[in-house]
């Protein structure tokens, strides 16, 4: 079973609660000094190991709560950040081991023994017909996630956790692509978000339904491209991607929201301002190179690049 790190071990990264103290955990920090919109504990499946090879891929997983993730992940960012950002205008110091003692502890990132990983699946979703494709991009809000606030990164993501803390739920909702659905309910729809202490998802109800049937008929082809650690937090990424055939796309999105709990979605032009971004070697250098990207969103696009044939299904 694997264990979140003894909480001593981050006592460094952790900011000070009074002159006298440190919070006891990092997510505790959040919550009261800069408090996120959408900042909950919610319970959620944690990566415990992973079998790849070009056959197939499995993934183990194990029960633990998204503030587990973030009192190690953010607690590691903090203490990077003490360490190498330095004097005015931000300036970052050579990258050095010197002082990251919490970063030592955990030892080899792959490692899954050795800390919480609570991973995201994140998305890239293509529209592709006989003109081409494109995909789209979402503005996160900084005051509003903990994750990637302030950047763009693929839409829809989310971290892989149940609808409700139901036994049904869990049992229900141990699915990947039920998962990523809900997450197209609520950032392409603007549907509300299946909170965890309500009822459970219906995926017999709309949208999902139609969602499913979709991908049943083959209108929705679904990838996985690989799993990702982020280099600073260990944050874990599930990178995966969606090709819609162009008329399901329109059908299934004709109500897509401009914005959402999370952030704007990203539009360019501007007689016909448009979300519908091409997918091109021009524009993902452009993207890449701009900086603001967030890294699991770069590595997505590149790898869904690398792969464009076969997702494509051109030769």
């Amino acid at each position: 079973m694997a264990r979140n790190p003894p909480e001593d071990a981050s006592a460094a990264s952790r900011p000070l609660a009074s002159e006298e103290r440190r919070y006891a955990r990092y997510s505790q920090a959040i919550r009261d000094v800069d408090h996120l919109r959408l900042f909950e504990n919610r319970i959620a499946w944690r990566l415990t190991g992973v079998d790849w090879d070009w056959a197939e891929a499995s993934l183990r997983l194990g029960m633990s709560t998204y503030f587990g993730m973030v009192d190690t992940a953010e607690a590691l960012a903090h203490e990077m950040a003490a360490q190498h950002v330095t004097g005015e205008g931000g300036r970052i110091a050579p990258a050095s081991w010197r002082g990251l003692t919490f970063r030592k502890h955990l030892g080899d990132p792959f490692d899954l023994a050795r800390r919480g990983l609570v991973a995201s699946t994140d998305m890239l979703t293509i529209r592709a017909d006989s003109d081409g494709a494109t995909f789209v991009l979402h503005n996160r809000s900084a005051g509003n996630v903990a994750v990637a606030g302030g950047m763009l990164h693929i839409m829809p993501a989310g971290v892989f956790q149940p609808s409700s803390i139901l036994p049904a739920a869990q049992a229900a909702d141990f699915d990947l692509w039920r998962n990523i659905m809900r997450e197209y309910s609520e950032e392409f729809l603007g549907n509300a978000e299946h909170g965890g202490d309500g009822n459970p998802a219906d995926y017999a109800a709309e949208p999902l339904a139609s969602f499913e049937a979709a991908r049943a008929a083959g209108h929705i082809r679904v990838y996985c491209l690989g799993v990702a650690l982020d280099a600073l937090t260990l944050y874990g990424e599930l990178l995966t991607v969606a090709v819609y055939d162009g008329e399901t796309y329109d059908r299934l999105f004709a109500d897509m929201v401009d914005s959402n709990d999370e952030g704007v979605v990203v539009k360019t032009g501007k007689v016909q301002p448009t979300s519908a971004l091409p997918f091109t070697r021009h524009v993902l250098d452009e993207l890449i190179s701009g900086g603001r990207l967030a890294p699991a969103a770069a590595g997505c696009l590149e790898l869904a690049w690398q792969h464009r044939h076969t997702i494509l299904g051109r030769n």
